[in-house]
């Protein structure tokens, strides 16, 4: 049983998600005007290499081997694009609709083969 929509929803979800996250740490950075400006560069940038653990685990290969733990990977990641723009908001709905397709959706064995 393939998982497209969920990679599909995953996949575009993280990429605009941290491409988000890069933009507006990079926009922070020339922008600092303090070192306590840095430290929240630097929270973007911790929050980007998460992101894209997430994108990396809604591949679709991922998401066969383990359609749960993928799921709450994307629904984390959703959660936590939400807070910082619009276009992360977007990213984040997307991975939280993933997720929770994901999650909901139950595995049927395929034909021929027993459980």
């Amino acid at each position: 049983m393939t998982r497209m929509t969920e990679s599909l929803l995953g996949l575009l979800g993280g990429m605009l998600a941290f491409v988000g996250i890069g933009i507006r740490a990079m926009i922070l950075y020339f922008h600092q005007e303090t070192w306590s400006d840095l430290l929240w560069v630097f929270l973007h940038f911790i929050v980007f290499f998460f992101l894209l653990g997430v994108t990396f685990f809604a591949t679709p290969h991922k998401l066969e081997e383990d359609p749960q733990y993928s799921g709450k990977w994307m629904l984390a990641g959703g959660i936590l694009a939400l807070p910082f723009s619009w276009f992360t908001a977007i990213a984040g709905t997307l991975l939280i609709a993933g997720g929770w397709q994901s999650l909901r959706k139950k595995e049927k064995p395929a034909k021929g083969k027993s459980v």
